[in-house]
């Protein structure tokens, strides 16, 4: 068997050049056994350079060289050279000398170039045959050998598909690792296919709702046809629903920005608003909503990346710096309300105080009753409290001012609940009544229960009422009849959840009972708190409660599972005062003065939205209330080691402008402490 030499040693090059010279000129030398003998030595040297490495290379040098000196010596053999030019016979004799590759045939002709060059460096005088060298050089040079031919391409074409694939196969078999790497680079390319424009479209806007967004807006980068895809309002419609991201969060920037140009009707006059938009255009006026940086096009996508950018806000970024809300001196703050828009605080400090959500500002104290208040509720710009003076008043926060005292009970009213003009009222007299809130009038008096009445839901159909004397009772307000009587638990109500078809109530007997309000049955029973369940929260057919455990539970109202206990390493320390839960966080308060957040379908903790330097030592955390993307927190002490206060904080950030975080004392004075926040895109961007 024949051996490939190695061209990568210089010796080795040397060897198989003067193979192919000897081979080239053996028809016509008459030197041809005087040469052919070294040449067979020298190829029989060069065969045994691979078992030998200790061969010395000068000496093969130095037998090339005489050996090229003697094949160059007349001008007969030089003319042979040059007549080599011709491919058939340069290919013959190459291969015969056992040069197969290209990369071994191009050494060889440069080996053959630079000892051309020697002999006539050797031969200044004879021009002749320095001429002819040089033609030869350039003939190489200019026409380098190809290993296929027309002919065989020609060949190959008149090929059925199953000859050419095995001569595809036996003409790889001959290549080495860097051809065979040099067809897969040449071919790979080719056999690249864009399936996705290949597919239907409705068929590749189904498929890919199945991948993340954060690898759309990556796929929307390939190419035009793409990115047209990746911005289809079907396919971000679909992700809206597979997340239950709901579109009214495209509402509320609207609505911000509505309030922003009705603030603005003063200044502007009497000039329309389609002038007023395209003023605001011309002059680039950047308006507190934040996200006019968005695709308005696409109003899935857009609401995708708002409910995003809000979600990180919650769980990751830096907590935005609250604003602070000094009120109610050193008393408790029995009572929270937030639409939004405003904040209801009551206290036992006699009074309610309106504020701003939006600045911090205080609106209105609202004074008059002559205790407590303990119960309140904010509907539009109608407020209405409950105190241990035995009154319930009707405020207009617009105005600050009280419409009507309603008066009736005969000790504290404890509880309330208010739907359109109709409020209800449950006091410790044991007794409910049913208010017209516009004319002050008592419409009816529910009565039945044998203790204090604690908690009260209405629904505009049916009144639900909880009581100390361990019953529940249904009422039609407008009769005042009691349609049924729910008896289950062993101990006091404390909290109660109407949602129109189920009732739920949690007991001092550590048990939370889901109730049919038309059959007056029970739906389930759910243990595994072991003290009073002093917080719920009902969203579609999920239920949270928190209790004095100092742990927080989410339920399935479908088959009244326990999915999730939040405790662990990172719960509560002390008895759950209040919380709040959305589609996507829950939000819990203690006693221990944290305000921790929650991921509501794992039950993982997320973070401490609020720790109180005064926590563990008497700082409490008494009340919570959210509205989508603000929370409200009241905090304070009983013995004095934390100030009373509101803080409020808005997840629903970043601003395009600066944001100012003001401290305001309950006398309305403002201390403002100002940040400044990174753009919008910035900060979407930069998680």
């Amino acid at each position: 068997m024949m051996m490939t030499p190695d061209l990568n040693d210089d010796s080795n090059q040397a060897s198989t050049l003067a193979t192919a010279l000897a081979s080239l000129t053996q028809a016509n030398l008459t030197q041809a056994n005087l040469i052919q003998a070294p040449v067979n030595n020298l190829k029989r040297k060069n065969f045994d350079t691979d078992d030998n490495e200790t061969n010395d290379d000068d000496n093969h040098k130095i037998t090339v060289s005489s050996l090229i000196s003697t094949t160059l010596k007349s001008s007969s053999n030089c003319n042979n050279f040059k007549n080599a030019k011709s491919k058939p016979l340069v290919d013959q004799h190459l291969q015969f000398s056992g040069i197969k590759t290209r990369s071994q045939r191009a050494k060889a002709m440069l080996l053959l170039k630079s000892h051309v060059e020697k002999a006539d460096e050797s031969r200044p005088h004879d021009d002749l045959r320095n001429e002819e060298c040089k033609d030869l050089i350039d003939s190489l040079n200019s026409e380098p050998v190809s290993m296929v031919h027309q002919d065989w391409l020609d060949a190959f074409d008149k090929f059925n598909a199953k000859q050419k694939m095995t001569a595809l196969e036996k003409l790889l078999e001959l290549c080495d690792h860097t051809h065979i790497k040099h067809v897969h680079n040449y071919i790979e390319p080719k056999l690249q296919r864009d399936y996705i424009s290949e597919l239907p479209r409705e068929l590749i806007l189904y498929l890919l709702t199945y991948i993340r967004p954060k690898d759309l807006f990556k796929l929307a980068q390939v190419s035009v046809y793409w990115n047209q895809i990746a911005n289809d309002s079907i396919l971000w419609k679909n992700i809206c629903k597979k997340y239950r991201i709901n579109m009214s969060i495209l509402s509320d920037k609207c609505s911000v920005a509505e309030s922003d140009s009705d603030a603005e009707t003063d200044e502007a006059g009497s000039e329309s608003r389609a002038k007023k938009l395209r003023s605001n255009r011309k002059t680039k006026i950047k308006t507190p909503c934040s996200y006019q940086f968005l695709n308005s096009y696409n109003p899935y996508k857009r609401a995708y990346l708002v409910d995003s950018n809000v979600t990180r806000n919650w769980c990751t970024r830096q907590l935005p710096p609250g604003i602070i809300l000094k009120s109610h001196d050193e008393h408790v703050i029995t009572c929270l309300k937030f639409d939004g828009k405003r904040v209801v605080s009551g206290s036992d400090d006699y009074t309610l105080k309106v504020w701003c959500a939006q600045t911090g500002k205080l609106l209105h104290t609202l004074t008059g009753h002559t205790g407590g208040v303990w119960a309140s509720q904010l509907k539009d710009n109608i407020v209405v409290s409950g105190s241990t003076d035995r009154s319930v008043r009707v405020w207009d926060i617009e105005a600050g001012v009280c419409v009507h005292v309603l008066t009736g009970h005969t000790s504290t009213v404890r509880c309330l609940a208010l739907d359109g003009h109709v409020c209800i009222s449950g006091s410790r007299d044991s007794l409910l009544r049913v208010w017209d809130v516009e004319t002050g009038q008592c419409m009816q008096v529910l009565r039945g229960h044998q203790a204090a009445v604690r908690c009260v839901c209405f629904d505009g159909k049916y009144v639900v009422s909880g009581s100390y004397d361990f019953t529940i009772r249904v009422w039609d307000p407008f009769t005042s009849d009691c349609i049924h009587i729910l008896e289950g638990h062993i101990n006091r109500v404390y909290s109660l959840l109407f949602d129109g078809s189920r009732i739920v109530s949690g007991s001092l007997d550590t048990t939370i009972i889901v109730w049919d309000v038309h059959s007056g049955g029970i739906i389930h029973k759910l243990t595994g708190h072991h003290s009073l369940t002093s917080g719920m929260q009902i969203r579609g057919d999920t239920l949270v409660s928190g209790n004095a455990d100092s742990t927080v539970k989410i339920w399935s109202l479908k088959t009244g599972e326990c999915l999730h206990t939040l405790s662990g390493c990172n719960k509560h320390m002390s008895a759950v005062t209040c919380l709040a839960f959305n589609d996507k966080f829950v939000v819990s308060s203690s006693d221990d003065g944290t305000v921790k957040l929650w991921n509501l379908e794992t039950g993982e903790f997320i973070r401490n939205l609020l720790a109180l330097d005064s926590g563990g030592r008497g700082g409490v955390v008494w009340r919570i209330s959210m509205h989508k993307n603000k929370l409200v927190c009241a905090v304070g002490s009983r013995i004095g080691v934390e100030e009373t206060k509101l803080i409020l904080l808005d997840f629903d950030w970043p601003s395009t402008s600066q944001y100012n975080q003001p401290v305001i004392s309950s006398g309305g004075q403002s201390r403002a402490h100002t940040s400044t926040r990174t753009s919008g895109l910035q900060q979407i961007l930069s998680s």
